[in-house]
């Protein structure tokens, strides 16, 4: 009878697993340390992130384009609560397919875990930074690929052109002027995702510095596999009859 009960609540658990529902499933929080500390000096990826679904696998930490834009500075006392990013936008980038052209991105990479799936149709990437001056970039979109290859402008998220720090020129920088964006996973294609997903934030028009202090996805959910589940459920059901009529 105790073993019935047990089948039943871990029938009942995974019932639970496979509708999980939507919440902040990555979170890259650089609230209180240095913006260069965490990262792998020989792999230049950040690992160490301050929220991780048990069920979501980081195959790639968050990195920049060139190691060489990795630095962190003690000016204006906000190295102890950001990631500077020197040199982002470069003179090349003058549109969203420059920039891709360029290569000026940050990225990483996620999967589900082995028999469980993403459902990001919905979901929100979002990032909080401010400019280092004037000269630093001004527009920013998310391009997301499934199962690797790779970038093209058409690989956006949103149609349109984010850009958070008003219109060129307006020398909304420093500190002061953080300001948190986002961009939407939307359409059917982005449920339902085994393979792995590689995100990246391109920046353009302008040439200086950029100060991330979070980057998160949420609203997503990491979900188990319908067939596993289904599978499991069987099985465990199954288990139980079997363990019921021995012991009639």
């Amino acid at each position: 009878m105790e073993l019935m009960k047990k089948l039943t609540s871990l029938i009942a658990s995974l019932v639970c697993a496979s509708s999980a529902q939507a919440a902040l499933i990555l979170d890259f929080d650089f609230s209180g340390v240095a913006g260069d500390s965490l990262f792998d000096p020989d792999t230049f990826e950040l690992t160490d992130v301050d929220t991780k679904d048990a069920n979501l696998d980081l195959l790639v930490g968050l990195n920049a384009f060139e190691p060489s834009v990795l630095n962190s500075t003690t000016a204006g006392g906000a190295a102890s609560n950001d990631w500077n990013l020197v040199n982002w936008g470069g003179s090349v980038s003058a549109t969203v397919g420059d920039a891709v052209a360029g290569n000026r991105f940050i990225s990483f990479t996620i999967q589900a875990a082995s028999g469980y799936m993403l459902n990001l149709d919905g979901a929100t990437i979002s990032y909080t930074a401010y400019r280092n001056g004037s000269g630093a970039p001004e527009k920013f979109a998310t391009l997301a690929v499934v199962g690797g290859g790779g970038f093209s402008a058409a690989d956006q998220l949103d149609a349109g052109i984010d850009t958070p720090f008003g219109t060129p020129g307006s020398g909304s920088t420093g500190s002061g002027n953080t300001e948190t964006w986002s961009d939407t996973f939307t359409g059917a294609e982005w449920d339902g995702v085994t393979e792995s997903i590689e995100v990246r934030l391109y920046g353009w028009d302008g040439t200086g510095n950029m100060h991330f202090s979070d980057v998160k996805i949420d609203g997503a959910e990491v979900a188990l596999v319908p067939e596993t589940s289904i599978s499991m459920m069987i099985g465990l059901a199954g288990l139980g009859l079997i363990i019921r009529r021995r012991r009639v």
